[in-house]
């Protein structure tokens, strides 16, 4: 028997695009004629419909009675994978177009489609059982430097307020984590080559900062030229850094060095061979890496004197 569980999802389009517009827009110096008036549309609520195996019937949860927990818990199951299953479509459904069709102004960082009161559950023969569904409260753990203290949030305040846009490498490091773990459906590869970034970026930034006037030719040779001076990305945490600096990751924390060097391998390995078997745990283990890289570098800029960005 097939039980049909039917859905209602959030979609992640902008709530605020009109859903039709015909005033004139102007595009370069004139009026767009009627013939080329654009209309829009904003899709607020998607139903999916999705179909589970179950023996499930409206007469075994008809309205106004009690039903029995091990009946209610079998449709709260199904609402649950159904509400998951459906979640998936959605959000991939609006990746496809973003990438493929051309609809940049899509979010790339949209949050993952939320259920609404209108779900119901239905039986194979149509007739909607007395469940519904709701999202779920959850309650995520965090890291301990995830805790926010009082004296960040009125630094970032400070800095939003003299409109100071986060580092380039920090936010390339922070998207790593979000496409990993967090967006819709995630992503560890596009996770990992952002992460990859972030760390080339960072000891690029670093080299720069620290470098004395003396060492700026050499610094400016090897960032422009890495390939006359046969330096992989790796080794700018060794030979460079050591050169312009006087530490070395490799000498000072080999682990970590190690980690990073894998890192890279596995980027290299994902950009220019495709390789598709990268696990998401094996990513995982080099965005620790390419954060640890990152407080090990600040650690440095506070040594030589240079502020950092914590």
């Amino acid at each position: 028997m097939i039980t049909r569980s039917r859905a209602s999802y959030v979609s992640a389009l902008d709530p605020s695009c009109p859903v039709k517009s015909e005033e004139p827009l102007l595009e370069a110096d004139h009026l767009l004629g009627p013939s080329e008036w654009v209309k829009k549309a904003a899709v607020l609520l998607v139903r999916v419909d999705v179909e589970m195996e179950g023996d499930l019937t409206a007469e075994q949860m008809p309205s106004g009675v009690k039903i029995d927990r091990e009946i209610s818990d079998v449709a709260n199951k199904i609402m649950s994978d159904s509400a998951d299953i459906a979640r998936s479509l959605v959000a991939t459904f609006f990746v496809w177009a973003r990438v493929q069709a051309h609809q940049h102004w899509l979010d790339p960082q949209q949050q993952v489609p939320r259920a609404t009161w209108r779900s119901e559950l239905r039986d194979a023969a149509g007739h909607q059982l007395a469940t519904g569904y709701n999202e779920p409260l959850v309650f995520g753990g965090i890291e301990d430097e995830q805790h926010v203290t009082a004296t960040e949030l009125e630094l970032f305040l400070d800095l939003a307020s003299h409109d100071v846009a986060p580092p380039m490498p920090e936010t390339l490091l922070a998207d790593a984590f979000f496409y990993a773990w967090q967006a819709s459906p995630a992503n560890p590869q596009l996770g990992l080559m952002l992460a990859a970034i972030g760390c080339e970026t960072k000891i690029k930034a670093f080299l720069t900062e620290i470098a004395q006037p003396s060492q700026l030719e050499l610094v400016d040779l090897v960032l422009e030229n890495p390939r006359d001076v046969s330096l992989a990305a790796v080794r700018l945490f060794d030979k460079a850094l050591l050169a312009v600096a006087g530490v070395s990751l490799r000498e000072d924390n080999k682990v970590l060095y190690n980690s990073i060097s894998t890192l890279f391998e596995h980027r290299n390995r994902f950009a220019h061979r495709g390789d598709p078997d990268l696990d998401a745990q094996a990513i995982g283990l080099d965005l620790n890496a390419a954060r640890d890289v990152f407080h090990w570098l600040d650690e440095q800029s506070r040594l030589h004197g240079v502020p950092s960005n914590d």
